[in-house]
């Protein structure tokens, strides 16, 4: 399995990431233009890149998959949103923010409220492909998922 995990990452460009996830939803982003080096030993899923290394209880990783972050056609960070890949990144500064992910129906898949001052990120790699809105109260943008 492992051999196979590195020769899928070796094909992989610049703008592809490897994204593991816990099944406690959490999900860390692992830039592979940072040359990870992945194993897994003794119940553990270690990734080392030159500045650091993470490791995860293999018990409690859901899954890992790799994205290529040009997936989505996105503004570049606005009024302390910002989208890499799939996961949007939402750091409120001045007031705090409330994000709805709304699709062309009107219908709102996803929401995350984040007071200011702090940061919170929403994965948007389970939403079908197709045009969203991404709405707050000062401001609207479209995002097409890939």
């Amino acid at each position: 399995m492992l051999a196979a995990m590195w020769a899928l990452a070796s094909e992989c460009h610049a703008g592809t990431n490897l994204i593991i996830s816990g099944i406690d939803g959490s999900s860390q982003i692992i830039s592979l233009s940072d040359k990870p080096k992945v194993t897994i030993e003794a119940d553990k899923l270690s990734v080392t890149t030159p500045a650091t290394t993470i490791e995860f209880d293999l018990q409690k990783v859901k899954d890992f998959k790799f994205i290529d972050s040009a997936g989505i056609d996105a503004p570049a960070a606005s009024n302390g949103i910002s989208i890499d890949g799939d996961i949007v990144t939402i750091s409120p500064e001045g007031n705090d923010i409330r994000v709805d992910i709304i699709n062309l129906n009107g219908i709102i898949f996803k929401s995350k409220s984040v007071e200011s001052g702090h940061t919170d990120t929403m994965s948007i790699s389970d939403l079908e492909k197709g045009v969203y809105i991404i709405s707050t109260p000062q401001q609207a943008f479209k995002i097409i998922k890939r």
